[in-house]
């Protein structure tokens, strides 16, 4: 995520990072076209730290294989609204390395700013990048 523009006691996190599960790819029980969760991280309560125009860069390594992704981050603790700037996702080479040509811009209902409210959360639209099982991410 690039640019998390205004956050007080944060308690953001990444809710699932989803793909639509390939035909030949997918796990017996998903069905093509259908939403599968790849990633998901525990939920933690807030911060005592506030942080205000920051990047911060969350690397998931996805279980399932399939393209797109969509990210669902959450605000599910948060007693103020957290705006995110701008958030990117890409494949991670090593350490903070991403393949060359592979970083893509996230969206939401096709602008890149999004505001979490108190307690909510949102979905980004589907996002042109293909993963392998076991890929890392850099969200």
């Amino acid at each position: 995520m690039k640019s998390l523009t205004h956050v007080q006691s944060i308690a953001l996190g990444v809710g699932l990072l989803s793909c639509v599960a390939s035909p030949s790819l997918a796990q017996p029980a998903s069905r093509p076209g259908q939403w599968t969760t790849a990633w998901s991280t525990s939920q933690q309560g807030l911060a005592t730290t506030g942080l205000s125009n920051v990047t911060l860069r969350l690397i998931a390594r996805v279980t399932v294989p399939g393209t797109p992704v969509r990210l669902r981050l959450a605000n599910t603790f948060g007693k103020a609204p957290v705006v995110i700037g701008r958030a990117y996702v890409g494949l991670r080479v090593q350490t903070a390395t991403l393949a060359p040509g592979s970083n893509r811009p996230v969206l939401f209902k096709g602008t890149a700013s999004v505001t979490l409210p108190p307690g909510g959360e949102v979905t980004s639209d589907p996002v042109a990048i293909e993963v392998l099982a076991h890929d890392d991410l850099a969200v």
